[in-house]
This record gives C-alpha cells, sequence and structure tokens, in this order.
C-alpha cells in the first residue's frame, strides 16, 4: 500500500541540476522513501509524490542495493528520473485546488 502523501505544488526549482530539475532530458526527484509493491518489488518514494519501480533484475538492470534495507537506506536522498514527471502527470491521488483564469492573446496580464 503507497503511503499517504502530502502534496505540494510542483513549481519548477532552480538547483544544481538547473531549471526544474532537468539535468539533459531527464527530470531527476529526490528519493524520500521505499515500499512494496502488491507483487514484492520495491517501489522508491520520491519527493514529487510519485514512485518508481527500482528492481535488481541482473544483467539487464544491476540495482543490488535494493536487495538490503541497508543498502535501500543508503539511496535515501538521492536522485532518480522521474519519468511521470517528464510526461507531466499528476501524482496519484493529487486533486487542483484552484486554478488561473484562462487567457488569450486578449486578456494576458
Amino acid at each position: 500500500m503507497r503511503p499517504p502523501y502530502r502534496i505540494r505544488c510542483l513549481r519548477p526549482s532552480v538547483g544544481a541540476l538547473g531549471v526544474d530539475g532537468r539535468d539533459g532530458d531527464a527530470v531527476k526527484r529526490t528519493i524520500i522513501g521505499f515500499h512494496l509493491d502488491e507483487d514484492g518489488n520495491w517501489i522508491a518514494n520520491l519527493d514529487c509524490a510519485h514512485g518508481q519501480h527500482v528492481r535488481h533484475r541482473p544483467p539487464f538492470v544491476n540495482r543490488s542495493w535494493v536487495v538490503s534495507e541497508a543498502g535501500r537506506e543508503a539511496m535515501l536522498g538521492t536522485s532518480l528520473d522521474c519519468v511521470r514527471c517528464e510526461r507531466m502527470e499528476w501524482p496519484e491521488g493529487c486533486v487542483a485546488c484552484h486554478r488561473t483564469p484562462e487567457f488569450d492573446e486578449t486578456t494576458v496580464p
């Protein structure tokens, strides 16, 4: 079961990776925790409220750190590419609390 999140606005942030956390084509997000899915696979909880599977399936995916609690704990605070942020998808359970007015060429402030 996915842990509850307090959803925050996904505003552009300027940091070491540049605007929006981008590093080239990827959107980097920080790992803040882990949980298991219904099939027993580990999912990294990212600071954008998305989840990212982190499987260890050599030789195709080599993430030996995911099989131990110490390995997962050592990865807290590191970054992963968030494909869902790249596709501009809302996190599961997120609802917009307000919207800005629609603008056109005559109403742009």
